[in-house]
């Protein structure tokens, strides 16, 4: 299970198919026009493997997704599951066991950050990178009056 820290999402101008490895090339106006076009994928050829634009065999396999595509998108940060229980914690959030999720507002979240950054004894170098990378979203999200959300 992965964790992925980001911001609540902003005005959306169209939509992709995607695979594990990003979105294809091919836009779309509305949810509704990539569904009926994955839907008819699936009629036709009984699956929409081929659609990924990495081409893989574990792509191959799978059903592709739909994925919104931001005016001005987010920057992202996905960890493992431990690793984000980890960073939480750092943070100060409350986490039970390794299913978390949540949000804060981008003030609150950075000022957590910038809290875990000064702390001496931070961690390891993956740590601090880690936390730059949140500090990225939180300044990004600070600037748009967007929330910071993790799942």
């Amino acid at each position: 299970m992965s964790v992925s820290f980001n911001t609540v999402p902003g005005l959306v101008t169209a939509f992709a198919i995607a695979c594990v490895h990003g979105p294809t090339e091919q836009r779309f106006d509305s949810y509704r026009a990539v569904q009926s076009f994955l839907q008819a994928e699936l009629d036709i050829h009984g699956g929409t493997g081929h659609l990924a634009q990495c081409g893989g065999e574990y792509c191959a396999a799978m059903r592709m997704s739909v994925e919104p595509l931001e005016a001005d998108p987010s920057p992202r940060l996905s960890v493992s599951g431990s690793n984000a229980v980890t960073l939480l914690r750092l943070l100060g959030y409350p986490v039970d066991g390794y299913s978390v999720s949540g949000s804060d507002t981008a003030e609150n979240f950075l000022a957590r950050v910038q809290d875990a950054q000064g702390a001496t004894g931070c961690g390891s170098s993956y740590l601090a990178g880690r936390l730059a990378e949140l500090r990225a979203i939180a300044e990004f999200s600070s600037t748009r009056g967007r929330d910071v959300q993790w799942a």
